[in-house]
């Protein structure tokens, strides 16, 4: 049996283009340099060329390359031969065991920033240790368990703990605010940048065409002098060979004339 041919890679998806897609490529990446040259390359020919559509898939979030497709179905597939050998295995003569219960699934989490505590951050994790310290000697006191006396003074500062507590939280969620003003900021001059970028090169994609353009036109404006410098010249040559002939037939009836004559002469009167 056949086998079935073999899946084709960028490179050679790119090598059988229909021209060469170097300089689109350089273009794309010129906007978007974190997407490697390969991927690049696909996307183009997936987007008949264009500059503009390949940028704007490459930052959609629902984009997906072929190598990510390529690995998703084979997991897929894995899944499923599992799956169906698992259906194929004879049930084991062991005593039935009570299966827990399936976990409550949980909710996707937004993945945390990793950056280092901030000052407020560090003074409310010790505010939060003093004031778990107080409520377990709360505790102790509400089971009539001995307590140090020497902690008792702490239980008469809980209420500046927790106001300090209160404060240190609104210092911390204004300093949240303004990191994710930060990034808004951030995003937005990316976006401007990534929209510069894209204007510079369809600049500069723009200008080397109009120069192809000149270019082609300049070569074309040559050739047609070329032809008509040759066309006059096989004119030329034409009118010289034509008189040519000319002054050969006035030479023969000249010479013609001249034999005649002589003729004339040499018979008797």
């Amino acid at each position: 049996r056949s086998q079935a041919p073999r899946a084709q890679t960028r490179e050679e998806l790119c090598q059988q283009s229909s021209r060469d897609l170097s300089s689109l490529v350089e273009q794309v990446r010129a906007i978007l340099p974190q997407f490697s040259p390969d991927l690049v390359c696909e996307v183009l020919i997936l987007k008949d060329e264009d500059v503009t559509a390949t940028v704007e898939l490459l930052l959609s979030s629902n984009f997906e390359s072929k190598a990510s497709k390529k690995k998703k179905k084979k997991q897929e597939a894995q899944a499923a031969a599992a799956s169906a050998a698992a259906e194929e295995e004879p049930p084991a003569e062991a005593a039935p065991e009570e299966v827990p219960p399936d976990p409550a699934p949980e909710e996707p989490q937004e993945p945390k920033e990793e950056r280092p505590p901030t000052a407020a951050e560090k003074q409310a994790l010790k505010l939060k240790k003093k004031l778990r310290e107080i409520d377990r000697i709360e505790e102790r006191l509400a089971r009539n368990e001995k307590v140090d006396p020497m902690q008792l003074p702490k239980l008469e500062r809980k209420a500046g703990i927790e106001e300090e507590l209160r404060q240190m939280q609104l210092v911390i969620d204004e300093e949240e605010r303004q990191r994710e003003q930060d990034k808004e900021q951030a995003r937005i001059e990316a976006e401007l940048e990534a929209q510069r970028l894209q204007q510079e090169a369809e600049a500069r994609a723009a200008a080397e065409a109009d120069a192809r353009r000149r270019q082609w036109e300049a070569e074309a404006a040559a050739a047609e002098a070329a032809a008509r410098a040759l066309q006059e010249e096989a004119q030329q040559q034409e009118r010289l060979r034509r008189q040519e002939l000319l002054q050969q037939q006035q030479q023969r009836q000249l010479e013609e004339e001249s034999r005649r004559k002589q003729q004339q002469q040499q018979q008797p009167p």
